[in-house]
């Protein structure tokens, strides 16, 4: 299929024009000609010289990222932004981001695939970032432990951070991924039993002890899989398109 179907479809699918103002990433594509063939893409977290490289290397046509290139102001081409942008030019390498719009997509986006993991139900969204709903709050069919959560979510050989404020079960949990450790506020506010998100921050400690608000800060890295994975099934199933998943994660 020609890219410019592929855009126009993730564009659609993704609702990127309702998050313009909300979103200082470049959605969409950022590197690409619109006629090139596409057979074969590469889905990751991150947009990273090495990342690209690796996308070259099992033949990829395009790359789906989470964090692309853009943020917002214009970058000189010039030292590794060069070499970048070198590496996706000279291997017609066409570069797709969705940062905002995967966090919040109610099928395919991160916090719906951590949700999933979980077995969460009744699920609603949930975390107001710049005017839009960017996370997903659910509840368990029967209250679990905590160390029952971590099982589920994988996370026992990972670099995490637990703050275990209360020792009753968990029955409702809250979830924005990546960097969102303010948004644990809202998860008080709303009296949620557990709220997971990817990066801590220390300002909040005492706040979350004194309320008793359990957290899981599961990684930036790691709880942003799961949206660029879900993409990758979903373009594999639809478009019959070879997709493979590039896992280089940062430890963080």
């Amino acid at each position: 299929m020609k890219l410019e179907e592929l855009v126009t479809f993730l564009d659609k699918e993704l609702d990127l024009h309702s998050f313009k103002r909300a979103d200082i990433s470049l959605n969409g594509l950022q590197v690409g000609d619109l006629d090139q063939d596409i057979q074969k893409v590469a889905c990751s977290v991150d947009a990273s010289l090495e990342v690209f490289q690796k996308s070259v290397e099992i033949g990829a046509q395009m790359l789906f990222v989470h964090h692309g290139l853009f943020w917002g102001k214009c970058i000189a081409l010039r030292g590794i932004h060069y070499e970048r942008f070198r590496c996706l030019i000279n291997n017609s390498l066409a570069l797709y981001a969705a940062h905002l719009p995967l966090d919040a997509h109610p099928l395919w986006g991160n916090n719906k695939g951590l949700a999933d993991k979980l077995g969460l139900e009744s699920m609603k969204p949930f975390g107001q970032y710049n005017d839009k709903m960017i996370g997903f709050s659910g509840k368990f069919s029967e209250p679990l432990e905590m160390k029952t959560i971590i099982q589920k979510l994988a996370l026992e050989e990972k670099n995490i951070t637990i703050w275990d404020f209360h020792s009753r079960p968990i029955s409702s949990v809250a979830i924005i991924s990546g960097d969102a450790p303010r948004e644990v506020l809202q998860a008080i506010d709303e009296e949620m039993d557990l709220y997971i998100t990817g990066e801590s921050s220390h300002a909040l400690y005492h706040e979350c002890k004194e309320a008793g608000m359990n957290v899981i800060f599961a990684g930036h890295y790691e709880t942003e899989t799961y949206g660029p994975r879900l993409v990758g099934e979903m373009l594999s199933e639809k478009f019959d398109l070879d997709v493979t998943f590039l896992d280089v994660p940062t430890g963080l």
